[in-house]
Parts: structure tokens; sequence; C-alpha cells
């Protein structure tokens, strides 16, 4: 019997050493934190920390996404920020609804443009792990079918000596995994556009510039705007603006702030590229710009952006991402256009609402800026639209990485242009031999200007 036992126990190591060694993963036993798979993380969350001999090590994390986009390979996508390297050898902790948990591998990515950082911004992929079919023929079948994945884990957390529990005895934390709509999560209709803004770009904006921004992206057809805010820092006026486009739906605002004192960047690589997967499969376009800067569309038929996306995929062969080069528009009150010229807009509208018209046409940056210099070079002033599920690493400027067999594509200037309204420092008198002036923004003038007067009538009756 003792022999038996022995012989039981030994085959059983066996067992799971080959588990292991096969798929990188230990299985542990049932417990109780499956309800981390119903939480919604609100913010950067500390899921390990660990004092080594060079210091203490931190990985904090923002959020997690399934992908499956690499042949062979699913993955959890955690965009985190930390002072962890791979030679620390850490371990993913999957957890599974019923309370299981597995142990996978670690691989540490760090995201571009960034340099002397103490926590850099990065992808921690931990691979989902995959067992053998056990169908008689599998031998028989493609690597890609002889496999299949353990079950879809719904929260991921991190460990350095694969154990469920920190230091204290209490039950570690977790972040909830998030699944798109390609086939692993729930069906949802793709929208056309949406714009992702950098951290804290509606925390330093006037109430009414961010009325025009938000009216006109509308014009050009963007359904939804993505945000990064810590929103202790909004203005009381924006705060109101903010607040009437979330109500309408059509705003979505991130909680954005440090995770601790010592953080030394506002980890904007970090939310472009949560924007990035908190997207993907969700809209057929994503914008990536500045709230000063508008891609505006210059061929004579484009009249907004689907028009002009249309048009660049019947000229592009396996397109992943748009870089549209930018140009810098004069914002000193001496380069306005003069008022005679917006006047003749206002054919179409009502002799009592002439001066409103003007009044609100000169607080309008877009209409009342039109000389521009010459394009920045690339690679330092684009503003990207890229197709979600064919980029890997989004950038400020550019995408760093396509899924393979997709690229990156310049948009020609005489088809569309980034409008980029900024004071002018240096460049403006560097350059004035160079100054154009554009006025093809004005096709929307009329359009922009009776959005933006409902809006305010609007939000004055909410006040």
């Amino acid at each position: 019997m003792i022999l038996f036992k022995m012989r039981k126990m030994r085959k059983l190591i066996l067992i799971s050493t080959f588990v292991f060694l096969t798929t990188g993963a230990l299985w542990f036993k049932a417990s109780p934190t499956s309800t981390f798979c119903t939480q919604h993380n609100n913010n950067w969350k500390v899921l390990l920390s660990e004092a080594l001999p060079d210091g203490t090590h931190e990985l904090v994390a923002y959020s997690a996404y399934y992908d499956n986009r690499t042949a062979g390979k699913q993955h959890i996508r955690i965009i985190s920020a930390t002072n962890f390297t791979d030679d620390d050898r850490l371990y993913c902790e999957l957890l599974y609804e019923d309370g299981q948990t597995i142990a996978s591998t670690v691989e540490i990515v760090t995201l571009n443009q960034q340099s002397n950082v103490k926590y850099p911004a990065v992808f921690v992929l931990c691979e989902i792990p995959m067992k053998i079919k056990e169908e008689q023929n599998k031998a028989s079948l493609p690597i890609y079918e002889q496999q299949r994945a353990l079950g879809k884990p719904c929260a991921v957390s991190f460990s350095i000596h694969h154990s469920k529990e920190n230091e204290e005895g209490k039950l570690k934390d977790y972040i909830p995994v998030q699944y798109q709509s390609n086939g692993h999560g729930a069906k949802i209709k793709m929208r056309n556009f949406a714009v992702c803004l950098p951290p804290y770009s509606i925390d330093n904006i006037s109430p009414e510039h961010l009325v025009e921004y938000l009216e006109l992206y509308q014009l050009l057809g963007v359904q939804d705007f993505y945000a990064y805010s810590n929103s202790e820092t909004i203005p009381k006026e924006t705060k109101q603006v903010v607040d009437f486009y979330i109500n309408k739906g059509r705003l979505t605002v991130l909680p954005w702030k440090p995770f601790s004192d010592t953080q030394d960047t506002n980890y904007e690589m970090a939310a472009i590229n949560d924007c990035l997967y908190r997207t993907m499969f969700r809209y057929h376009y994503v914008i990536f710009t500045g709230p000063m800067d508008f891609i505006i569309p210059h061929v004579k038929d484009n009249k907004n952006l689907g028009a002009l996306m249309e048009h660049l995929d019947r000229t592009t062969v396996r397109p992943g991402s748009f870089a549209i080069r930018r140009a810098v528009f004069h914002t000193k009150p001496e380069n306005h256009i003069n008022l005679d010229t917006i006047e003749q807009y206002t054919e179409k509208i009502n002799i009592s609402e002439k001066q409103t018209f003007l009044d609100q046409t000169r607080k309008c940056i877009t209409m009342m800026n039109v000389r521009r210099l010459q394009f920045q070079a690339r690679r330092k002033g684009t503003s990207v639209i890229s197709i979600p599920e064919r980029v890997i690493e989004m950038g400020s400027v550019f995408a760093w990485k396509h899924v393979t067999g997709y690229w990156g594509v310049d948009v020609p200037g005489e088809e569309a242009i980034v409008h980029s309204y900024i004071p002018c420092q240096g460049i403006c008198e560097d350059n004035q031999k160079l100054v154009y002036n554009d006025v093809t923004i004005h096709k929307w003038i009329y359009k922009l200007w009776r959005n933006v007067n409902t809006v305010l009538k609007q939000m004055s009756t909410i006040s």
C-alpha cells in the first residue's frame, strides 16, 4: 500500500513537472479572489512591491487587455510602470472565474519615447499557457490546432515567489482583464471615429476652446472622445463643459493621478497605448492628437474624415496607421483674419444673429487664425489616424510597431494637414517668409458657429 501511494505521488509530480515545462504554467488551488473578476480598476494600482538588494522595486498597473494577434500565442497585455526588469524573473498570476490561479511567464517591454525615468512605462506580457489537445490524431494537426488556451483569465497579478499571498499573509491585489469585441468579448457594433487625447489635455484648456474642439471634430465625423485627467485640477468652468459632454455620451474621462509622490512623469505613452487597446475592435479609426490640433482634409471633395479615409484606403496597401503632418498657425492678434472676410459668411444668417455670429467667431481660434507656417518635420510634427487592431505600440507622433504585414503611411500635405494652433515662440519670427494664408477650415464656419451657439445656450439653461 505504501509503495502504491509513493508511486502515485511520483506520478503526480512527474505530470505537474511536464505541465509546467510544456505550458510554462503552474496551477494553484481555488481562491476566494474571483471577486476581482468583476471589479473595475479606477486608476494606477500597485500589484507588486519587493525589497531587493539594489533597492525597492515596484510594479504598478493601469489596465490589462487580452491580445491574440500574435500567431500561435495569446497574451494578457498590461499597461504598467515598473523598475523591475526581465532579469528579476517575475511571474504572472492569472486568475480565473472559478477561483483557480495559474502562474505564467513574464516579458517586460519598455515603451518608446522615454528617457531617464525612474519607473518607465511598459507593456507587461503574460502569455496564456496552452495545453495539448487530447485527440488521437493530434500529431497530424498543425501546431496551432494541437494546442488551446487554458481557459480565459479574468484578472492578473504578479509575484516572484509563486505565492498567492503577500508577506503579511493577505491575498494579493489583481487587475481585471478586458476582452474587446474581436470574437472573445461582448459583440459591439464598431463606430467610425474616436479621438484619444494625451493626459491632462482637458485640465489646462479654456471652456470655450474645449467646446470648439469637440464640436469641430464632430462636424468632421468623430463620434467619441477619450481623455485622461486628474478631475481635481480641472477648473470649475471647464468642468461644466466636461460634465455636459459626458452626459451626452460623447466624452469619456479616465482618471489619471500619480500613483505615488515620487512619480516623475505623466506617463503619456502609457495613456496613449491604453487608449489604443481600449478602443481596439470598437472603432474603425482612432485619432491620436493634441487639444490644439485639428486634422483637416484638404482634398476638395473630402468634406469630412470619413471621405478622407475612404480615399486613403483606396490609394494605399495594407495600412496600419496614417501620419498627417502638422502646420503651425499664428495665434497672435495681429495675425487674425480681417473681420470683413468673416462677414461674407453671414449671408445665411438672420440680421438679428449677425452680431452674435461675429462675436463668437472672434473667440474661435480655428476661424480667426488662418496664417500658417511651412510643415513641421515628419516624425516630429504629426498626428496619427490609426486602425487600432493593426497597431502594437503607438507613439505620440507615429505608430512605433504594427502587426506583421501592416505599416504606417505618410499622408501628403495636399490631402490633409494638421492645423496646430499654438502660441508663437521663436519659430514664427524665424519663419515669417514661409507664412501662407489658409482658409480651408472656413468651409465649416457656419455649422461650427451654429453648433457652438446651441451648446452654449443649453449649458446656460443647465447652470
